[in-house]
């Protein structure tokens, strides 16, 4: 019990970092990122406590407004606009698990594998979020398209081949955890590196925000040095 816990609140703060970071790209701050670690932990923690009262529609409607509250509170944009986004982060959210379980259900295994072994659910949820994030790569770039214009497309290619890696190494643990016995020791070590795969793609983003934030600082210096000088 106390591992699917744990397997959940990674899967959460998956969730939230994506949420982050697709709402950095798409607005600007307003609050400092002490407010925003500290707002999304706690409407995270809100969601997270509210999953295990195991409502759907319940689930699905407080990520809408909690998603839409965090844009609003963290973020300089409409209240119209953070609900549109909001819900499309849970859209997004809903659509990549029911991709994973369709592919499940037409691989012909058994869809219900990830109720009594934990190395699918970890694989299973590990594919879904690195989806999650890639679907909200895209989708904030399509939506503001003209941001980071110059650098963008090359690094983008990088930036996403990451979590499509992971996703491959992943479905193979799937492909392992149903298809073959193992000890206990090894499927707790099939775990951990199916998880450690998302942490690093998480590290891997937050990382390339930050230097997105620095080069974009380091710009807006060159160019009010040069307008200076002239």
């Amino acid at each position: 019990m106390m591992e699917k816990i744990i397997c959940y609140a990674i899967i959460f703060a998956a969730e939230a970092v994506t949420a982050w970071s697709y709402f950095e790209y798409l607005f600007t701050a307003k609050t400092k990122t002490l407010v925003q670690v500290v707002t999304f932990l706690i409407g995270y923690t809100i969601l997270f406590g509210i999953f295990f009262a195991d409502n759907l529609l319940l689930n699905a409607l407080m990520t809408c407004v909690i998603n839409a509250a965090l844009a609003r509170v963290n973020y300089r944009c409409a209240i119209k606009t953070a609900v549109l986004h909001g819900v499309f982060l849970e859209f997004a959210i809903v659509g990549t698990e029911l991709l994973i379980n369709l592919l499940i259900v037409w691989s012909g295994y058994d869809f219900s594998a990830y109720t009594y072994d934990l190395r699918v659910l970890i694989a299973m949820a590990v594919i879904s979020k690195l989806l999650y994030l890639v679907v909200s790569l895209l989708a904030a770039r399509i939506f503001k398209p003209h941001k980071h214009s110059n650098e963008e497309p090359r690094l983008m290619v990088l930036f996403c081949s990451l979590p499509l890696f992971s996703i491959a190494m992943a479905v193979r643990n799937i492909y392992l955890g149903l298809s073959s016995e193992m000890t206990r020791s090894a499927g707790i070590m099939m775990g951990l590196t199916t998880i450690s795969l998302l942490i690093v793609n998480l590290l891997f983003l937050i990382l390339y925000n930050h230097l997105q934030k620095a080069n974009a600082e380091y710009v807006a210096l060159r160019l009010s040095m040069q307008k200076e000088q002239a």
